[in-house]
């Protein structure tokens, strides 16, 4: 059965469909990302069906361009209406997905649009346009300019320099960016059906300093990152997508901590990268799911099982199991499709690789359910064993079996080790006992979607008020609670 977001646990994933196949095999569906050029035809009501990717419990995520190249990941501002109304229409027409990235690179001006696109009145409106994927890269994904601030530190290899605005182009500044993605945001969740998407602010280019203005006259990409996130607020967004390299096949460039020159002395040159971006979150949004949408070894993938595809992700888990970390839910290896040079379909050994990282259970946390508002002399219904304890996080009186009957005899309920414990009254070996319950297990992992509680009519006048949500359980987890 799905997930309720159309989710995926693991933390393992593909850009692109058609390599799907290896999670399955592995017994660990993860994620697929989906790339579409939408363009910003209002009256443009067409879509994609990722239902046949979803209803086999793989995760899908959808990332909405505007279009590629100089078409722009998202329009010129006086297009933004119409593109949020294109975005909204296409996810309407767009069943099995219910995450959705909005624009990608921004910073980065292989995705800016043309400036002298501004329509006149009597123009008609943009069509997608999708990339000459039968070139060696239609993508553009090994543009010069694209990690334009590495260019001190790596002229020999790649021979470029940092870069301004190339003529024609227009960039996409961060204020620009999140007008835009309110206006799709807001489109989206105005869908029936659809109000509890998420809708994830599209990931910045690491390493490009091409976006300056008067704030960040150095063009950093975690200005950049900080000032699109700051500029939403605290409920502006639903996720935040992210990207992250190593320059070049070495295993241990994963775990590098190597920075940059100066003026970003203070940034990491490799895949450490990510944790600059995490670092610089803030506070407020620390509680938003995180997906790192595209990763490989900058040059093309090396075809060799060396260890690289199992230490990205061993990284990403070592992350994620920190106490108290913001939750990376996926690391999707860029990329499965033979549409450029980074293709890992036919490579043997990435594939080697993949299949051995997916031998290891890595899930992200699935966040705590939300205390309930239970009253006084609601009526409970335990759906597992589930001890009772003579305190909050105290001495066990003993478990009662799944289907006992708990009556709250007061409230709040007390926040103990991390649990939220309820105050009841309980039927417990022909005796009527007080005690404590925990509302759901200490470690959060989700083996079923249940109910752990759920009231039951009421059994007595005073039982006016029901809560309900979905929370885990599992075996080895009981004794926490």
């Amino acid at each position: 059965m799905s997930r309720p977001l159309l989710d995926a646990p693991y933390i393992f994933g593909l850009h692109d469909p058609g390599g799907e196949w290896i999670m399955a095999q592995a017994g660990r569906r993860g994620w697929i990302l989906f790339t579409e050029a939408v363009g910003s035809d209002p009256n443009d009501d067409s879509g994609r069906d990722y239902r046949p990717w979803s209803d086999q419990e793989f995760g899908a995520i959808c990332r909405i361009n505007h279009g590629y190249g100089s078409m722009g990941t998202i329009p010129t501002p006086d297009r933004y209406a119409d593109f949020a109304q294109r975005v909204a229409n296409f996810v309407a027409a767009s069943p099995g997905c219910r995450t959705w990235v909005i624009g990608n690179e921004m910073n980065h001006s292989q995705e800016w649009p043309q400036a002298g696109a501004l329509r006149a009145a009597n123009a008609p409106v943009a069509s997608p346009v999708q990339p000459d994927v039968a070139s060696v890269d239609g993508f553009g994904h090994s543009s010069a300019s694209r990690f334009s601030a590495l260019a001190p530190a790596m002229a020999a290899s790649l021979a470029v320099s940092p870069l301004g605005a190339p003529a024609g182009l227009q960039p996409i500044l961060p204020q620009e960016y999140v007008r835009c993605f309110q206006m799709c945001r807001t489109a989206i969740r105005a869908l029936p059906g659809h109000a509890d998407d998420l809708v994830v602010v599209g990931a910045v280019a690491p390493w490009n300093a091409e976006t300056t203005y008067p704030s960040n006259p150095t063009g950093s990409w975690i200005r950049y990152f900080t000032d699109i996130l700051n500029g939403l607020g605290a409920n502006g967004c639903d996720g935040i997508a992210l990207h992250t390299y190593t320059h070049g096949s070495d295993p241990a460039l994963i775990t590098s901590t190597a920075t940059m020159n100066p003026p970003f002395q203070a940034y990491y040159f490799n895949f450490q990268a990510y944790r600059n971006f995490m670092d610089a979150v803030p506070a407020a949004m620390r509680t938003l799911p995180v997906f790192i949408t595209e990763t490989d070894q900058d040059t093309p993938w090396l075809d060799a099982n060396n260890g690289w595809v199992q230490a990205a992700y061993a990284e990403i888990n070592r992350w994620n199991q920190q106490p108290g970390a913001q939750q990376i839910r996926c690391l999707l290896l860029y990329r499965w499709q033979r549409y450029d040079a980074w293709q890992i379909e036919g490579k043997t050994g990435v594939i080697d690789g993949f299949r051995a990282a997916l031998a290891n259970d890595y899930r992200w946390k699935e966040p705590p359910p939300s205390p309930a508002n239970y009253k006084v002399g609601d009526v409970l219904r335990t759906l597992d064993a589930i001890n009772l304890r003579a305190a909050p996080g105290g001495q066990i009186i003993g478990v009662l079996p799944a289907g006992a009957q708990a009556t709250v005899r007061s409230t709040p309920y007390s926040m103990t080790g991390g649990l939220p414990f309820w105050a009841v009254r309980v039927l417990f070996n022909g005796q009527v006992r007080n005690g404590w319950l925990a509302q759901y297990t200490l470690d959060h992992v989700i083996v079923a979607h249940a109910n752990l509680w759920r009231c039951d009519p009421p059994l007595t006048s005073q039982a006016t008020s029901c809560a309900h949500w979905i929370c885990s359980i599992s075996a080895a987890s009981r004794r926490a609670q």
